[in-house]
């Protein structure tokens, strides 16, 4: 029998009625995700470090549900990642 571990995440953010709360997740998979961001920040790391930040977006993308795909590709677009500018027009 697998072991599935329950993750939680926000819904209030994304404005996504149909989004559960809770995904299920196979505890190996979480198990690797650790690992390659530990790893990735180790100084004897046997691959490049792209290797192992490949390895974590692909299997997290993997437990994205498909509601939250397109809110995904918005956030990378739109540059949501970025901090918000304040753009000062009063030089005086």
């Amino acid at each position: 029998m697998s072991k599935m571990l329950m993750i939680l995440f926000k819904t209030a953010e994304t404005n996504l009625t149909d989004t559960p709360e809770k995904i299920e997740v196979f505890a190996y998979d979480l198990y690797d995700l650790v690992c390659d961001a530990y790893v990735a920040q180790l100084d004897d790391t046997p691959l490049p470090v792209t290797f192992y930040l490949e390895r974590i977006k692909n299997i997290a993308y993997g437990y994205l549900p498909s509601e939250m795909h397109q809110q995904f590709e918005e956030y990378l677009n739109n540059k949501d990642y970025l901090p918000k500018t304040k753009i000062i027009t009063d030089l005086t």
